[in-house]
């Protein structure tokens, strides 16, 4: 029992994208109703445990008018789905 509780706290990452990755990991089970997640280090990650219609990335929103387009396709699939979930529930 202790040798597994001592590697426990001996554990450390090997390197920067594996600490950031499981951060985002935590954060993303914590709240799965986000598509993205952003870790400490400012880095956007997909959330493996999100389960609706895909969102574009946060930081790829612009004014012009295609973008304008593909949120608003966005939109209208994430109410069909929503609307899908309360008739399932």
């Amino acid at each position: 029992m202790f040798d597994a509780y001592q590697e426990h706290c001996d554990f450390t990452y090997a390197t920067d994208t594996e600490w950031d990755r499981a951060e985002a990991d935590q954060l993303g089970s914590d709240d799965p109703s986000r598509c993205w997640v952003c870790t400490d280090r400012d880095a956007w990650h997909k959330n493996p445990y999100y389960k609706g219609v895909e969102t574009p990335h946060p930081e790829s929103y612009t004014c012009e008018e295609e973008d304008e387009a593909e949120w608003a396709a966005w939109r209208i699939a994430q109410d069909a789905w929503e609307a899908k979930q309360h008739l399932v529930a």
